[in-house]
């Protein structure tokens, strides 16, 4: 080993201690701490596409959207026409290494909403439930009904309990 390659191995593991390349996940961001979110509501100013990509959920239109709060960045959509100019929107602003990114929402939407409120979907949920149990353990239909009916009954004196 000549003194130039160890003098060169000493430089490297300078450069190296420096960056903090013992470290890797140092290195690749791990410990920074979360982002800044901007949430609020505002209305869209303007839209300008900007290209599609697959995804897992398909193929996603993306879009430079800014709000007339002044806040603007990039959105994705499963449709072309998903958002237009002047429709109210929630927004969550996260920055990213590529720029803005941003989630809309129409103002007050809460997926599946609809559905859990209406009491008919719930009794039907509740059926197959009941139904499914007395399944396991009855192959007479007239006894899996009694046996639904009787699970249904407890599940209800139990619920009303609590």
């Amino acid at each position: 080993m000549t003194s130039q390659t160890t003098s060169e191995m000493k430089t490297r593991n300078s450069i190296a201690s420096s960056l903090n390349l013992k470290n890797p996940s140092a290195e690749r961001g791990r410990n920074k701490p979360p982002k800044p979110k901007k949430m609020g509501q505002s209305k869209i100013k303007t839209i300008q596409p900007n290209g599609t990509y697959d995804s897992q959920n398909g193929l996603m239109y993306k879009f430079e959207i800014q709000l007339e709060s002044g806040d603007s960045g990039e959105v994705s959509a499963k449709s072309q026409d998903r958002w237009s100019v002047g429709d109210e929107v929630e927004f969550e602003v996260t920055p990213s290494k590529w720029g803005d990114r941003m989630k809309l929402t129409k103002p007050g939407f809460t997926p599946n909403q609809s559905k859990a409120n209406n009491p008919d979907i719930q009794k039907r949920i509740d059926a197959s439930w009941a139904i499914g149990l007395a399944l396991k353990e009855e192959s007479d239909p007239e006894k899996i009904l009694e046996a639904a009916e009787f699970l249904l009954s407890i599940r209800s004196t139990l619920i009303s309990k609590l």
